[in-house]
């Protein structure tokens, strides 16, 4: 039995505690034998709907949204106050108590929408959440854990290097709101967008958007500096300017592929509106004019199965011309293609051909980013010849 059952100095409470959870492990079907799983529950049904997860902007806490409150949390719907949990007591319900059991944990912020778990600083994230997750009666927790920073992604200050910044970009109901880096240490910082998609945000919800139950983090690949970047003496100089010198390309970018017009098109589609782009706005294709607006466009073209939006953005990442910006992001669509066309040549043709032609080094590496998303076993050999880039 773990520490924090035992009574110290002899305590008389304590020990009065211990005995009735010894109780209630024998008329309720609980184990006590081992703290570091879930309990075993005989009775009801206890299992959580977990909807969400989120990264906050403390590296230590997680936010777990919840389609329902937690069985003991119902008197709490509709309040904007939660309460704390750092000890297991009587009183504890039974989930929250099978989280603060876990080795790692330091605390659960419990609301009826949502928890906040607060990790102690020595434990990892991608050990621990799969964990909660099955203490609130998760089975399949890979779409919930999809995109999420871990150490497992590159992002472990052991293994990770300077130069790259993982990046994040948070929506609702396909609306752009804010973006996240996740620099060589570790560390995240959050940058809003421009005021553009908040005002389109707030048209959203007015017409009757759920922001809340939509919003999720989308994960937006490695973004790379070039090798003329700046090179600071403190670590963690070096990994705050990588950041910011990131985070404001992505803003700018993000700014220059979403127009007022496109903003207004997204939010009366989201809204149930027959619309689409008016046939003048449509950016021309000619590669050497394709901007980040008609990127994006085609890239949502694409995504709603438009094989010729598809074969245009193959077109202009072979084509090793035009703007950068647009184009590298034209190459990182491609390779998050991987597994609704799996067999695409054009696709694969185009990736490859910027791992093996691009002159600029940080499409190289985007251009390799992208062939590992496909999955492709043809790509082995064209990888193997890169490692002496």
């Amino acid at each position: 039995m773990n520490n924090f059952f035992l009574p110290r100095g002899g305590c008389a409470p304590q020990l009065t505690i211990l005995v009735l959870v010894m109780l209630l492990s024998l008329t309720q079907g609980w184990t006590t034998t081992s703290r570091t799983t879930p309990f075993n529950r005989q009775y009801g049904s206890l299992q959580a709907h977990v909807s969400a997860i989120e990264s906050t902007p403390n590296p230590s806490s997680f936010l777990l949204q919840l389609s329902a409150p937690l069985v003991g949390l119902e008197d709490m719907v509709g309040s904007l106050q939660g309460r704390s949990y750092s000890k297991i007591s009587i009183l504890t319900p039974t989930e929250i108590a099978d989280i603060l059991a876990i080795d790692g944990i330091e605390s659960v912020y419990a609301m009826a929408s949502a928890l906040t778990i607060n990790k102690k600083a020595t434990a990892k994230w991608d050990a621990l959440l799969p964990v909660v997750l099955k203490a609130l009666g998760v089975e399949n927790d890979q779409e919930l854990l999809k995109g999420l920073p871990s150490s497992a992604d590159g992002q472990d200050a052991s293994t990770a290097s300077s130069g790259q910044v993982r990046i994040r970009l948070q929506i609702s109901n396909k609306m752009p709101i804010q973006i996240e880096g996740i620099g060589f240490l570790g560390t995240a910082t959050r940058k809003k967008l421009a005021p553009k998609f908040a005002q389109h945000m707030e048209l959203l919800v007015n017409g009757g958007a759920d922001f809340f139950s939509d919003r999720k983090w989308v994960d937006r690949g490695m973004r790379y500096l070039s090798d003329e970047a700046s090179v600071l003496d403190d670590e963690h100089d070096q990994e705050n300017f990588e950041l910011m010198t990131v985070l404001q390309a992505e803003f700018e970018e993000y700014d220059a592929a979403y127009s007022e017009e496109r903003l207004a098109v997204l939010v009366a589609k989201q809204l149930g509106e027959n619309v689409s782009m008016p046939s003048s706005t449509i950016s021309p294709t000619s590669d050497s004019e394709m901007d980040l607006e008609s990127v994006q466009q085609r890239c949502d073209l694409a995504e709603e199965g438009d094989v010729e939006a598809l074969t245009i953005l193959s077109g202009f990442v072979k084509s090793h011309k035009g703007n950068m910006a647009a184009r590298r992001n034209a190459l990182a669509y491609l390779g998050g293609t991987g597994s609704s066309f799996p067999g695409n040549e054009l696709v694969f043709e185009a990736v490859v051909s910027a791992l093996q032609n691009e002159k600029n080094p940080i499409m190289r590496r985007t251009a390799g980013d992208a062939l590992s998303d496909l999955g492709d076993k043809r790509a082995v050999p064209c990888a193997i010849e890169s490692l002496t880039d």
